[in-house]
């Protein structure tokens, strides 16, 4: 028997603390709620190596990539990683060269939406967003590298002088510095430039706040921190502040595992995962030495946990003060597990590392029933309001041929009862040999897609988003569960996240070139982020285009943080790209989502995205389906309205298509002058304008029972 989750967890504990809190809050302090939740969900970048673009070649390549090609050992030291990137930089034959990034959090955890819309009064703070100049919040800026560690009586020089806004208005500084051996005592500067000289050991914790008029400084927060932490207050930046730690003499901490890159470590479900920091010593000016305790932990985030969500591992069995310590996963996803190691100082210091949990599963062909019932038909409140039952009878008689939707995001459960029929085969791939490249792509048995994180054929999803997405797009009509606004599409899947929601830009990219070279003819990317890495990044927006010049059309989300795109662009949806169709949230009521981004000029189209239900991945629970929230659930909407009419018209092209998903829909009043059409789509008017541009596409062709993988039939 499936279980079935359909409400978001209640947190009544929680929520009534959280409004106790809230309630001591200023205006001011709510102002900092807004901002902080906006950026405590915002992705965060880290540089991850070198894409490599040639002139004659048609996309990107990792440095690591081009290193294999050309025999060159891959393990060299990083001065000799600099020096290959100067010679590579000086060659004629390369176009450019530009970071390959690490992406943390494209979208957030569901806990997120439920925190915001129960604490009362924090989502009527948070609409304040988009009234917003962010043009003049101040942006910081740091000269030089910050050193994370330092002996006592070292002396160092912070500059942020060249921190600025865009107005050019007046900027104030204030540098706070408080050590974990003394707490209460802080030194504080008023200038940009602070130089500091260490006179304590441990863990010096230094907070820079950059203010301006329009962007006060917040001070003494109170009880806002305590709100912050109950929400998971990790975050790095807060408003126009930034914090960091430098260690001061204490000793140096490593997790080593027997992986690439060590702040994560990749783990098949059942395997035995070994975490040994026992390298960590204490500093060597210390003459006096003894154990350093180790104190391992899978800590609870609170709301912004990254855990396994399905995870019942929590705590470790073994001795908690050894060095190493193996646990069994229990569920997909990322683990975080945190080493915290003490000396007899008192002196302490955190390592972290991310466990990612991933399960290679071959596709099963599962019987499919047309009499099973869809159970959770009457809660997709989305279909009575973008009118799908309607459009598929308005459709009834019309010949479908096969659209492919290719799925970039988090993978797909294929083995879905609700998605196996229509998952996207290669014909050459399947009728061909084993470990055989039998269709020259590049990819050996590519059947039913690729992972890219794993760089295998089991595009298997490790977390539920983008089954969720798949599920949206295109679950089968009838066979239990729920029913897609196109069950007669095929899901290419195409893994280039892990579970938890991060990922790498380059594995995005190659997932593009990979679903564009492969016959897709929509690209659904429920995924995105407002930093200028990736609005200066030439090679995603060259991957975007590559598939639009192969007609392929681009859906992707215009992001969760409450804020105007037209001030503060989301990548890739904002990026100039005739092929991308950029989509807001609304919800039951026609309301714009109060999470939703917007954007009069940069935004196209809304679609519903509060409490979709569809799909999700394997989990011990034994969980087949799950409400969600986000311009995640809105965007692969769209990109089902879009498939259905492609069917019915399969030589229409992406701007034809493109022209009418977005001016077919219903005007809302609740949208104008917040997206570029004003409008919802409808799926209805969509078949509607279809027939009236194309009006060879209305006569009916003899009906015939069809296949249920090709076409539909209306119950």
């Amino acid at each position: 028997m499936k279980k079935v989750v359909v409400l978001a967890k209640v947190w009544v504990g929680v929520f009534l603390l959280s409004q106790l809190v809230y309630a001591e809050l200023s205006t001011e302090q709510l102002d900092l709620v807004q901002k902080t939740l906006q950026e405590s969900r915002s992705p965060k970048v880290f540089k991850k190596g070198y894409l490599v673009k040639f002139k004659d070649a048609d996309r990107p390549y990792s440095v690591n990539e081009v290193l294999k090609k050309t025999g060159t050992p891959i393990s060299m030291s990083p001065l000799s990683m600099d020096m290959m990137i100067k010679d590579l930089r000086s060659n004629p034959d390369v176009e450019y060269i530009e970071p390959n990034y690490y992406i943390e959090k494209l979208f957030p955890r569901q806990d997120y939406f439920k925190l915001i819309k129960d604490v009362d009064g924090l989502s009527q703070a948070l609409s304040k967003a988009r009234e917003t100049d962010y043009s003049k919040e101040p942006r910081i800026k740091i000269a030089g590298k910050i050193p994370s560690e330092l002996e006592i009586g070292d002396s160092f020089i912070l500059n942020a002088s060249r921190s600025y806004t865009l107005d050019d208005s007046e900027m104030t500084y204030r540098w706070v510095v408080s050590s974990s051996t003394e707490p209460a005592s802080r030194t504080v500067s008023q200038t940009p430039v602070l130089s500091y000289k260490p006179k304590q050991r441990g863990t010096h914790r230094f907070t820079l706040t950059v203010s301006n008029d329009s962007f006060p400084d917040s001070g003494d927060m109170g009880g806002l921190k305590d709100l912050l932490k109950l929400i998971g207050g990790l975050q790095q930046r807060i408003y126009s502040e930034i914090s960091f730690n430098v260690h001061v003499s204490e000793f140096e901490t490593r997790i080593v595992a027997d992986s690439e890159d060590p702040a994560i470590i990749y783990a098949q479900l059942g395997d035995v995962v070994q975490l040994n920091a026992s390298l960590s010593r204490p500093h060597p000016k210390f003459v006096k030495r003894g154990i350093l305790d180790h104190l391992w932990s899978i800590p609870d985030f609170g709301f912004f946990n990254l855990a396994a969500p399905y995870s019942q591992f929590r705590k470790f069995e073994s001795t908690p003060y050894l060095p190493y310590v193996e646990f069994v996963p229990d569920a997909l996803g990322g683990y975080v597990v945190m080493d915290q190691i003490r000396d007899e100082f008192g002196a302490s210091q955190t390592a972290q590392v991310v466990v990612d949990v991933t399960k290679n599963e071959n596709y099963k062909k599962l019987a499919y029933d047309a009499n099973l019932s869809d159970e959770l038909r009457e809660s997709l409140y989305q279909h009575k309001i973008i009118k799908t039952f309607e459009a598929w009878k308005a459709a009834d008689g019309m010949k479908k041929s096969q659209v492919v939707v290719a799925v970039i995001d988090t993978g797909v459960n294929f083995n879905h009862p609700d998605l196996n029929s229509n998952i996207w085969t290669n014909e050459k791939e399947a009728q061909g040999k084993t470990g055989v490249d039998d269709d020259s792509n590049g990819y050996v048995d590519d059947i039913h897609g690729w992972d890219f994180v794993h760089n295998d054929n089991s595009p298997f999803d490790d977390g539920h988003h983008g089954t969720h997405v798949a599920g949206i797009i295109g679950a089968v009509l009838e066979n239990g569960g729920v029913v897609g606004v196109a069950p007669n599409v095929k899901i290419m899947p195409v893994k280039g996240l892990y579970g938890y929601g991060s990922g790498e830009l380059l594995h995005l990219i190659d997932g593009i070139y990979y679903a564009a070279d492969n016959g897709a003819h929509i690209i659904n990317a429920s995924w995105g982020g407002r930093m200028e890495e990736l609005a200066e990044s030439k090679a995603l927006k060259e991957a975007i285009l590559y598939a639009q010049n192969k007609g392929v059309l681009f859906v992707a989300a215009s992001g969760n943080e409450t804020l105007n795109n037209d001030q503060l662009p989301m990548m890739p949806a904002s990026y100039d790209c005739d092929a991308i169709i950029s989509v807001a949230a609304t919800t039951a009521s026609d309301d714009l989502a109060m999470f939703s981004n917007s954007g009069a000029q940069s935004v196209d189209v809304a679609a519903p995205g509060e409490t979709i239900i569809s799909t999700i991945s394997w989990n011990p629970a034994e969980v087949s389906y799950e409400s969600m929230s986000g311009t995640s659930m809105a965007t692969p909407i769209v990109a089902g309205v879009a498939a259905f009419i492609k069917s019915l018209k399969p030589e229409i092209t992406y701007k034809e298509l493109k022209d009418i998903v977005l001016n077919s829909g219903d005007e809302l009043r609740s949208l104008a002058g917040v997206t570029l059409t004003g409008r919802r789509v409808n799926l209805l008017k969509a078949v509607e304008a279809l027939k009236q541009k194309m009006p060879h596409v209305q006569p009916k062709v003899e009906e015939k029972k069809p296949e249920v993988s090709a076409s539909l039939v209306v119950m």
